[in-house]
Order: structure tokens, then sequence, then C-alpha cells
């Protein structure tokens, strides 16, 4: 959950600051001077999470309404249509077990109907792994498909199209990029060898011509760098 990994809880267990950065957490909100908290304690050690500590860290840090270079105010997720999709696998060694549990608990005390809002799949038999469609442990199930289904469609079987308020104006400004490049691909967590991405106009060099064809491996976006993998 957020702002968790450097939050101090009751039954947090401290360790001397000069630990290091790959066992510890630089900045530890109320620890002793000289003490911090373990790295990645949150999904390792979820039974030590007090979510109930959470929710206020934003109106406190950024005020009720949010401010600019903060943080958006917490209670645009009250509005109607907002929602959440977690998924977690019963064999994710990553994440263990109550860690997105904690999440979903979050979720639930920032939004008003969170029995609708929040869609939380922790049932399957699957590894940590983004479960695309034909995944070996679960071949039926796609993940991603789901997650639109409740976040943008409202659920059920209906295909997947998107809203007209929803469609760029422009569809030349869809493109097909290769993923396989940079940091970060890997296929054994379901991410796909190619992805899309919406340029709009202002950051194209070269903006295609053809509306109702997506091009393929555009010229890079003067205002957007991605890292390849070294």
């Amino acid at each position: 959950p957020y702002r968790c990994a450097v939050t101090r809880f009751s039954r947090d267990q401290l360790i001397d600051a000069s630990w290091g950065a790959m066992a510890s957490v630089p900045n530890c909100e109320g620890c002793p001077a000289d003490k911090t908290l373990i790295y990645d304690k949150c999904k390792n050690k979820p039974w030590a999470v007090d979510v109930g500590q959470l929710p206020d860290y934003p109106r406190r840090a950024c005020g009720a309404d949010g401010r600019a270079n903060c943080l958006d105010s917490v209670d645009n997720l009250r509005k109607k249509h907002q929602k959440v999709y977690l998924q977690r696998g019963r064999r994710d060694k990553c994440y263990l077990e109550g860690s997105v549990s904690n999440t979903a608990a979050l979720y639930a005390q920032l939004l008003d109907d969170p029995d609708r809002q929040i869609v939380f799949n922790n049932t399957l038999d699957l590894p940590h792994t983004i479960p695309k469609y034909g995944n070996p442990a679960a071949p039926e199930y796609d993940g991603p498909q789901e997650c639109l289904k409740h976040t943008l469609f409202d659920g059920g079987n209906q295909p997947l199209k998107v809203p007209p308020k929803h469609q760029p104006s422009h569809l030349g400004s869809i493109y097909k990029f290769d993923q396989t490049i940079y940091e970060g691909y890997d296929p054994k967590v379901g991410v796909n060898d190619f992805g899309w991405v919406y340029a709009p106009k202002s950051c194209q060099r070269n903006p295609n011509p053809n509306p109702n064809k997506p091009q393929s491996n555009p010229s890079p976006s003067p205002n957007l760098t991605l890292t390849p993998r070294l």
C-alpha cells in the first residue's frame, strides 16, 4: 500500500540505519535517528502492517484538497466511476499472502462503495505473473482483460469497445512499438513483444498521415525518452 514501506508500525522490526540501501529503507517515518526499516517489508511481512495508519498521510502531507507538486486529493477516489482491480496468485512467492489484501484494505477506506468498486482476484493457482489468455496455470483467464472490464466497462461479458468519449480524435496518433529492447521486458511475466502508445500531435515529429493505419516504430518523440536495456 502507498507509504507503507517508509511507515513504522508497532510490530515492525527495526534495524541499524548503517545496514545499507540493499537491506533497509533510507527514510523511516517514526524511527529513532539511528534505526530504520527492512527493505520490502510490506510484501514480505504483511502481518505487521497496520493499514489504518495509512489513509491520513496524503491529507497531512498535501492538504485536504491536494496541491501542485505533491498529491492530488484522495477525495477523487470517492467519485462513483472510480474502480480498483487487484490480483495475487496463490503461488506468488514474491508478494506473500496478505500483502495485496492490505492494498485492498487501504482502497476500501478511501472509496465510498468498496464492495462494488474493488475487484480482488486471489483465488487462482498463479505465480507472480500477469496472467494473459493462454497462460499455463489458468489458460482461460485473461488478467489484463478482466482488469479493463472492471475499471472501464463495468464488468460483464460485453466486447471491449472503447466508448466514443475516450477514443483519440486522431487514430493516427496510436503507434505500435517493439517492447523487447527496453528495460523490464520479460515474457515470463506476461509482457508482450509489442505495445501501443498514444502520442498527441504536439509530441510527434512525423504525424501519421493515415488516420486508419497505426504506424509501426514511429520516430521517437523529443519529449519522451525510453531507456533500452544494456
